[in-house]
């Protein structure tokens, strides 16, 4: 019987719960019922005992007719109900009472809990302040409520997920996007540490890579992400783009990746500029063998990042996030020639996808100024690699008394110093002792700095300089 009541059971009235009743146990049952103007389920849990109308004394047509079907009649004039309705209204009372028990269990609200009383509430000042500010939320308009849209996730997951087991812990896509966000910007450390401190806000480790690992933002070593790059930039709407490419040091070291079956860990190896992907893939174990005494792990990684460039008429204010389109280890044997081959094809393989590459940027390494050089014609050029010539290319409207200006009046690409250097390059000149810094006609040393400091007549509010700053031993103090 417990499998035939529906969920609304405690809700039906009227011509429903009759409906109900005469399903469930007859018409008969209906119609003591109805006579009693029972018309719900609480009222026949509450009034269990329909049965005694029965020995009254009523003349009523009506009620004559249901306890003539209803009962038997003793010589002595009393009346006993059928053994058959008592045994059915009985069945119908229990497990009503069962379906009732379960809802009060399974039931987080406080209508339904008996133990969240007001009393239980007062006890808890939190309890009170977190009703009144959903009582603010839910007052609020539209605009004002999606701001506090995360904060109210986050609150609910964390209420829900503690009042269940570890292992039923739910959370939504806004969470899991944030735990993403979090892991990515914070790191393992950070992440757990707030995860352990906030039992049931985050996710576990786990289920972020399995996350990472569902999705198409997985790299491999030496892959251009150029497809991805692509639905990237028709995402924000976007058709220019500047490229960087920069190295960094890594701690040399060979791990193998199950997803490509390939070993990583080992310098690429380039055809013509591009890294060959997934060079480094064996079942042999004499070939790993000779890589590990032939190869030197690669003791350098090359990104390539690519930044979005929105056009002015854009009304977002806000600059989009650069994309990683490639990295993968390096020895230092590259030349200025695989750079420019590389540069080109990351030109073509983008302008082929509607992506405009306006320019390059990197740091102070040698290679790469040279490679600027010859894509540029700056007192230099490649005799079979001619990019001004390309359809693509700008014109340059230089002036006639600029005889300073060397760079070619037809360009294709723009190039800068990674500003990060360019800035130290600057520092580094001018706290030089035996080098002065010229600007125009004038020249600034490091002296000129010490008087700043050193005069009563400025705070270091007006020039923001300590002595540490202008120490020329720290070559590479950023923040000075």
């Amino acid at each position: 019987m417990d499998d035939r009541l529906p969920d609304n059971v405690f809700s039906l009235k009227n011509d429903d719960f009759y409906e109900f009743i005469q399903v469930l146990v007859g018409q008969q049952m209906v119609d003591i019922l109805k006579f009693q103007s029972i018309t719900s389920t609480q009222s026949l849990i509450r009034n269990p005992n329909i049965f005694e109308i029965f020995n009254m004394n009523c003349s009523e047509s009506s009620f004559l007719m249901i306890r003539e079907r209803s009962c038997f009649q003793l010589d002595n004039g009393t009346f006993i109900v059928k053994i058959g309705l008592i045994n059915n209204l009985n069945c119908l009372l229990e497990f009503l009472k069962q379906q009732q028990q379960k809802q009060i269990k399974t039931s987080s609200n406080a209508d339904s809990n008996p133990s969240l009383s007001f009393d239980f509430i007062n006890k808890y000042p939190l309890l009170k302040k977190l009703i009144i500010w959903y009582q603010r939320v839910s007052n609020e308009n539209e605009a004002d409520e999606n701001n506090d849209i995360f904060l109210k996730h986050f609150i609910d997951t964390i209420t829900d997920n503690l009042t269940k087991s570890k292992n039923n812990f739910r959370y939504s896509n806004l969470i899991k996007n944030f735990a993403l966000s979090l892991y990515i910007l914070g790191g393992k450390l950070t992440y757990e540490y707030l995860r352990l401190n906030l039992p049931g806000s985050l996710p576990h480790l786990s289920l972020l890579n399995s996350l990472i690992s569902s999705s198409d933002s997985r790299i491999s070593e030496g892959e251009f992400r150029f497809d991805q790059l692509q639905k990237h930039f028709d995402s924000l709407n976007v058709q220019y783009a500047f490229g960087s490419e920069d190295c960094t040091g890594i701690v040399k070291r060979i791990k193998y990746d199950s997803t490509t079956n390939t070993f990583t860990g080992f310098p690429s190896l380039f055809d013509r500029g591009v890294p060959i992907k997934s060079y480094y893939q064996t079942d042999s174990f004499d070939a790993l063998k000779s890589w590990f005494n032939s190869i030197d792990k690669a003791s350098l990684l090359n990104v390539h990042m690519i930044q979005p460039v929105q056009s002015t008429s854009t009304d977002n204010s806000s600059i989009p996030s650069p994309y990683l389109l490639s990295v993968y280890g390096i020895g230092n044997t590259a030349t200025a020639n695989d750079i420019l081959q590389r540069w080109w094809y990351i030109f073509n393989q983008s302008l082929q996808r509607n992506i405009r590459i306006i320019g390059f940027s990197t740091d102070t390494d040698p290679k790469y100024l040279r490679a600027m050089r010859l894509m540029s014609g700056f007192l230099g050029a490649h005799p079979n690699f001619q990019v001004h010539q390309h359809p693509q290319a700008f014109q340059i409207k230089i002036r006639s008394h600029w005889s300073w200006f060397y760079l070619r009046e037809q360009q294709l690409l723009l190039f800068f110093q990674d500003p990060t250097h360019l800035v130290t390059k600057w520092r580094n000149r001018l706290l030089s002792v035996t080098a002065e810094l010229c600007l125009g006609n004038q020249s600034i040393s490091i002296n000129h700095l010490h008087d700043i400091i050193e005069n009563d007549n400025y705070s270091k509010l007006d020039h923001g300089l300590t002595k540490s700053d202008i120490n020329p031993k720290d070559r590479q103090n950023f923040s000075s």
